[in-house]
């Protein structure tokens, strides 16, 4: 979405909280977060690192592309709707290598990602995750074109 925009990636994938304050008082029309299960996410990380291999960036590049930020987008007291990212595709331009699809990825912990997350946080995650697009509508296609 930053590519799309024409905005810098953010060097740090774990946000602070004056991001969360920024998306809460920004003045846009219709705010909008694009949504993936954290299992999902996870998953897609590891597998994304595989060209990493063995490489001490290989943990970081994981964790920055899989970060738990879910629970604290829960307490942004601001409306906002939601793209789920298996859509991502209807609204934006997709780069080559991302696959804006769910996998079928069961959503549960597995014994691989104790290197990563231990298994409270991402049950918090998806907990959270379940939260946010139960109570938020999903962005209409149209309208995101319209505005964008």
């Amino acid at each position: 979405m930053y590519e799309h925009f024409g905005y810098k990636r953010p060097y740090k994938f774990s946000y602070e909280d004056d991001h969360y304050k920024s998306f809460e008082t920004s003045n846009t029309e219709e705010k909008v977060v694009v949504m993936r299960n954290p299992y999902e996410r996870l998953s897609s990380a590891v597998t994304n690192a595989n060209h990493l291999s063995m490489s001490k960036y290989r943990k970081k590049f994981i964790l920055e592309h899989s970060n738990l930020e879910l629970q604290k987008l829960l307490e942004v007291d601001t409306n906002y709707k939601i793209i789920h990212f298996k859509n991502l595709s209807k609204y934006v331009a997709v780069g080559k290598r991302t696959n804006p699809t769910y996998s079928i990825r069961p959503p549960y912990y597995e014994q691989w990602m104790s290197s990563f997350y231990t298994e409270k946080e991402m049950d918090d995650e998806y907990d959270a995750y379940l939260r946010i697009v139960t109570q938020h509508e999903e962005m209409d296609v149209n309208k995101w074109h319209l505005l964008t």
